[in-house]
């Protein structure tokens, strides 16, 4: 699904982007590059937003 539509998350800090998963409690926060996709966190959703950014 990411694959076919990389703009589907919504705009975040900087170029990612956030896409809430449907059936688990997690947000995948991406960047595309062209053709790439980077996936730099999946954080949960009940924890205190941008808790990943750090690491």
């Amino acid at each position: 699904m990411l694959m076919r539509e990389p703009a589907l998350g919504t705009p975040a800090e900087g170029r990612a982007r956030k896409l809430p998963l449907s059936r688990f409690p997690f947000t995948l926060v991406y960047r595309v590059d062209g053709s790439v996709i980077h996936v730099l966190a999946l954080m949960h959703q009940s924890r205190e937003p941008g808790y990943w950014a750090d690491r």
